[in-house]
């Protein structure tokens, strides 16, 4: 994880990269483990 800023600094780098961010959940995320699973599993899927 990383904030949001330095990843728009450095997405450049990254061609296949995949920005998930949510408004609110802090650090934790907390309240978006149902989002934060299928997000995980459709890049599983797609890269495996």
């Amino acid at each position: 994880m990383a904030s949001f800023e330095k990843v728009e600094k450095v997405k450049h780098r990254f061609p296949d990269l995949t920005i998930v961010s949510f408004s609110d959940g802090g650090h934790m995320m907390a309240g978006h483990g149902e989002e934060i699973d299928k997000i995980l599993d459709d890049f599983l899927n797609k890269h495996s």
